[in-house]
C-alpha cells in the first residue's frame, strides 16, 4: 500500500507540473497578440467654386475648399472632371488628394483652357475617405468663352447682266465668345472672265453675333456665260490668324435685253453696306502684378467716313475704372481710354469682359473683350515686377511692358531681372525684340529668356522694359509669363583663411585636443570669432573663443572636445569669422576602439552564439525538461521502495523548480 501511494502521489505531482509548466509556456507564446482595428470617422464636406467666366488663352485655375466638421485627420482622394455636355469627348479628368483635419483647407487646381470645347462647361468634384468610404460631391457650371469662330452660312450672286455691277451678298456667323477683327474675304471667280480680290470687312462681335455684308464689284461682266466663285475668310481674333472653311457659289452674266436700258442689279433689303467701321488696335490680354494702382489702355480707332459715337461698358467692379464711357470719334479718329485697376481693393484673378459698341447713322457694331487680371500680394522690402501684355490689332503682334519699382525704403543697385516666355510664344528667337533696359535674349529648354540689367532705380522709383513678340504663335500660353529677380554676386577677397587644423587619434570616452591655424590680412584690428561644433556624439568644453587681431597675424587656436562612447567618423565644423569675412571647414576625427587586454586563461565562447537560435521561451522549456528528470527519479526510487520520505522529498525539489519556472529564471 505504501508503494501505491507514493506512486499515486508521483503521479498527481507529475499531472500537476506538466500542468503548471503548459500553462508558463501558453502564456509566455501569447504575449502582444491582440489587436485592434480603429476606423475614425472624419466627415467633410466640399465645395468647387470657379469663376464664372474664364476666356480661353491661358491655364484655368479653379479654387475647392474641403470643410471638415470633427477633431481628425484623414486623406480623401477622389477626381476633378471639367467638360462641356456637348462635347463630352473633350474633357479634362485629374487625380486630387487634400486633407480633412478639423479645419477649412483652401485648394487649387489648374489646366490648359485649349484642352476643352468652349462654351457652358460643367465643373464635378468627388473626394473619398478611403477609410470610410465617405463620397463627397460638388457640381458647379461656369462659361469658357472661345476665340472667335467665323463661318460663312449663305453666299449669293443674283444673275446680271453685261456690263453692269455685280453684287455680291453673304451671312457670317461668329460662334466664338470673342471678337473677330482684322476680318478680309478672298474672292476668287472663274470662267468666261477671271476675277480675284481681298477686300476689308468690319469687325464682328462674338457670341452667336450674325452679320450680313454686301460688296458691290465692276468690271466682272463683260463676257456673258457662267462664272464660279470660291470665298473664304482670313481674321484675327486674341492674337491667333485663323480662317474659315471655302464656300462655292455659281452665277450667270446674262447678254443685254433689247430696248430695255442698262438694267441694273439692287441689293436685297435689310443688308447693311455703310456699318460703322469700329477698329480696337490694341487691347490687353493680362495685366498682373502687385503695384498698388496699375493704368493700362484700350486704343480704338474710327476707320469709317462718319462720325461714331464710341460707348464703352465694363462690369462694376470696386476695384476697376475707366477714363471715359462715352466718346464722340471722327473719320479715321483714335483715342486711348485708360483703365484703371486698384490693387488696395482685391488680391486674386479676375476676367473682365469690356463691351464696346460704335453708333452711326441708326446702325451698332459692338464688339467685346476679355481681359484677365492677376493682383499679387507686395512685398516693400523687395522689387516689385508688374507685367503687362497687349495685343495690337492689325498687325498681329503683342507688346510687353514690365514695370520695375524699388522698395519705398531703399533704391535699387544694379539687379537682374529675366523674363521667361512660355513655351512656343514665338517660332524663333528673332521674332522677339527687347528695349528700354539693357538686355539679352537667349533660349533654354524649349523657353526664350529675356534678362534685364537694372542698373539703379531710387527709392519708390520704377523704370520700364519693353518687348514685342511678332505674330504670337501661342496667345494662350501668355498668362504663364514669370519674372524673378536676382542680385548679381560680386567675387571678394577673403581676410580670413584656415591655414591648418590638426586632430589626434580618439577612442571612445576620451578627450582631445583639436588644433587650429587662422591667418587674418585684413586691414585694421578687430574680433575675431573662433568656434567648433561637435556633431552629437561629442562635447566641447572651450567651443566659443574670441580673440583681438591685427593686421597679417597668425591665430593658434586650440579646442578640448571629450568623446563619448561612440565608434566612427566624427565630423566638426570649425568656423572663424570678422566683420566682413566668414570662414568654415569641416575637421573629421576617427574615433577607433581600444585594443582587447588579453587574459592568461582565456575562456571558451564555444557555443554561446547558439542562444541567438533558441525560441523566447527557453526558460520554460528547461524547466520542464529538468523536471521530467527528476520525476523519472521519483519513480525509480518508489519502484526501489526508497519510500514515501524520498518520494517526498523530491516532491519538495519539484515544487521549487516549478516555482522558478514561473518566476522565468531558470537557466
Amino acid at each position: 500500500m505504501e508503494k501505491d501511494g507514493t506512486l499515486r502521489f508521483a503521479i498527481f505531482l507529475i499531472a500537476l507540473t506538466i500542468l503548471s509548466s503548459m500553462a508558463q509556456i501558453s502564456i509566455a507564446q501569447q504575449t502582444n497578440t491582440v489587436t485592434a482595428n480603429v476606423v475614425v470617422v472624419c466627415p467633410f464636406s466640399v465645395r468647387l467654386t470657379p469663376q464664372s467666366l474664364y476666356p480661353q488663352v491661358g491655364n484655368i485655375i479653379v479654387n475647392y475648399t474641403v470643410v471638415s466638421t470633427a477633431a481628425c485627420n484623414a486623406t480623401v482622394t477622389g477626381t476633378a472632371r471639367f467638360y462641356n455636355p456637348s462635347y463630352p469627348a473633350n474633357s479634362v479628368v485629374l487625380n486630387i488628394s487634400a486633407k480633412s483635419s478639423n479645419s477649412i483647407s483652401e485648394y487649387q487646381l489648374e489646366f490648359n483652357s485649349l484642352l476643352l470645347y468652349p462654351g457652358r462647361e460643367t465643373a464635378q468634384l468627388t473626394l473619398k475617405d478611403p477609410q470610410t468610404n465617405q463620397t463627397n460631391l460638388s457640381t458647379k457650371t461656369f462659361e469658357l468663352v472661345g476665340a472667335a469662330n467665323l463661318s460663312i452660312v449663305n453666299l449669293s450672286v443674283p444673275g446680271v447682266y453685261v456690263g453692269s455691277p455685280a453684287y455680291f451678298y453673304m451671312s457670317v456667323l461668329n460662334a466664338g465668345g470673342y471678337s473677330a477683327s482684322n476680318i478680309i474675304a478672298h474672292w476668287k471667280v472663274t470662267g468666261p472672265a477671271t476675277y480675284s480680290a481681298n477686300i476689308p470687312i468690319n469687325p464682328m462681335a462674338g457670341q452667336n453675333a450674325t452679320e450680313n455684308i454686301s460688296s458691290e464689284q465692276n468690271n466682272i461682266t463683260s463676257l456673258p456665260g457662267t462664272y464660279s466663285l470660291i470665298l473664304y475668310l482670313s481674321y484675327e481674333s486674341i492674337g491667333m490668324g485663323k480662317r474659315t472653311k471655302n464656300y462655292s457659289v455659281s452665277y450667270t452674266v446674262l447678254q443685254h435685253r433689247q430696248n430695255s436700258g442698262a438694267p441694273t442689279s439692287l441689293p436685297p433689303p435689310n443688308i447693311s453696306t455703310s456699318k460703322p467701321l469700329l477698329t480696337i488696335e490694341s487691347t490687353p490680354v493680362l495685366i498682373s502684378g502687385a503695384i498698388a494702382t496699375s493704368i493700362s489702355y484700350i486704343k480704338i480707332k474710327n476707320g469709317g467716313n462718319s462720325t461714331e459715337q464710341v460707348n464703352i461698358t465694363v462690369p462694376k467692379y470696386s476695384f476697376l475704372s475707366l477714363s471715359a464711357t462715352s466718346i464722340s470719334l471722327l473719320p479715321n479718329e483714335s483715342v486711348y481710354v485708360q483703365l484703371a485697376l486698384n490693387r488696395n481693393n482685391v488680391t486674386g484673378s479676375y476676367v473682365i469682359p469690356i463691351n464696346i459698341t460704335a453708333t452711326s447713322g441708326g446702325l451698332t457694331n459692338t464688339q467685346k473683350e476679355f481681359i484677365m487680371y492677376r493682383s499679387q500680394n507686395e512685398s516693400r522690402s523687395q522689387p516689385i515686377i508688374s507685367t503687362q501684355i497687349n495685343l495690337l490689332n492689325g498687325t498681329g503682334n503683342a507688346l510687353g511692358t514690365i514695370q520695375i519699382t524699388a522698395p519705398n525704403a531703399t533704391p535699387i543697385n544694379n539687379i537682374y531681372v529675366k523674363t521667361s516666355l512660355p513655351v512656343g510664344i514665338a517660332s524663333n528667337i528673332s521674332d522677339i525684340s527687347a528695349y528700354g533696359l539693357p538686355s539679352t535674349i537667349n533660349g533654354s529648354d524649349g523657353r526664350f529668356n529675356i534678362t534685364w540689367n537694372v542698373p539703379y532705380v531710387g527709392s519708390g522709383g520704377s523704370v520700364y522694359a519693353y518687348f514685342t513678340i511678332r505674330r504670337p504663335q501661342s496667345i494662350s500660353s501668355i498668362p504663364s509669363l514669370d519674372n524673378t529677380v536676382f542680385q548679381p554676386s560680386t567675387p571678394q577677397r577673403s581676410i580670413l583663411k584656415i591655414i591648418s587644423a590638426s586632430v589626434p587619434s580618439a577612442h571612445p570616452n576620451s578627450t582631445i585636443k583639436i588644433k587650429a591655424t587662422i591667418l587674418y590680412t585684413g586691414t585694421s584690428a578687430q574680433q575675431l570669432y573662433v568656434q567648433l561644433s561637435p556633431p552629437i556624439n561629442a562635447t566641447v568644453s572651450n567651443q566659443s573663443q574670441v580673440f583681438t587681431v591685427t593686421p597679417d597675424s597668425l591665430i593658434y587656436v586650440e579646442f578640448l572636445e571629450a568623446v563619448g562612447n561612440y565608434n566612427g567618423t566624427l565630423i566638426n565644423t570649425l568656423q572663424a569669422s570678422t566683420n566682413g569675412s566668414v570662414q568654415q571647414e569641416s575637421i573629421s576625427a576617427f574615433v577607433t576602439p581600444l585594443p582587447p587586454i588579453q587574459t592568461t586563461a582565456p575562456v571558451s565562447t564555444q557555443g554561446a552564439g547558439i542562444s541567438k537560435y533558441l525560441p523566447a521561451n527557453t526558460d520554460q522549456i528547461i524547466g520542464a525538461i529538468v523536471t521530467l528528470l527528476i520525476i523519472a527519479v521519483i519513480l525509480i526510487s518508489a519502484r526501489k521502495g526508497t519510500g514515501w520520505m524520498t518520494a517526498k522529498r523530491h516532491g519538495g525539489e519539484l515544487a521549487r523548480i516549478n516555482e522558478r519556472i514561473k518566476k522565468g529564471s531558470y537557466r
